[in-house]
């Protein structure tokens, strides 16, 4: 018997199609694969993964603010360097939102500012 989709889960699977779309852009196709519903099944790590690149972990509200426990962070930290991984928190606002928003770790940041500065 088939389950409908709460509004929420549409959403969320919205965001993590939207994201794997915008690395695959990048990456190419082949890099990058989505594991839907990846809080739900254990050694399924992440919503979205760049292969050797990035974990990301994708989270979506329909409010205008969201909380950002430590551990969420943590926890998609952890996952990516068991993996060899760098980690992204993606969040998404608004159930219609084009704009999706990253948190990342300070070092990836500097590392990525240093590429983007040396073109390397």
């Amino acid at each position: 018997m088939k389950t409908m989709k709460t509004q929420n889960q549409k959403s969320s699977g919205n965001h993590e199609s939207s994201v794997r779309n915008a690395l695959a852009q990048v990456y190419g196709e082949d890099e990058v694969t989505m594991t839907p519903g990846s809080g739900n099944q254990p050694g399924s790590p992440g919503d979205v993964r760049v292969r050797s690149e990035w974990l990301v972990e994708c989270k979506t509200t329909a409010k205008d603010q969201i909380t950002i426990p430590h551990r969420w962070l943590r926890k998609v930290q952890t996952e990516a360097m068991l993996g060899g991984l760098r980690s992204l928190l993606s969040i998404r606002f608004g159930n219609n939102s084009n704009r999706v928003y990253y948190v990342i770790e300070d070092r990836d940041l500097y590392a990525l500012m240093h590429r983007e500065r040396t073109n390397t």
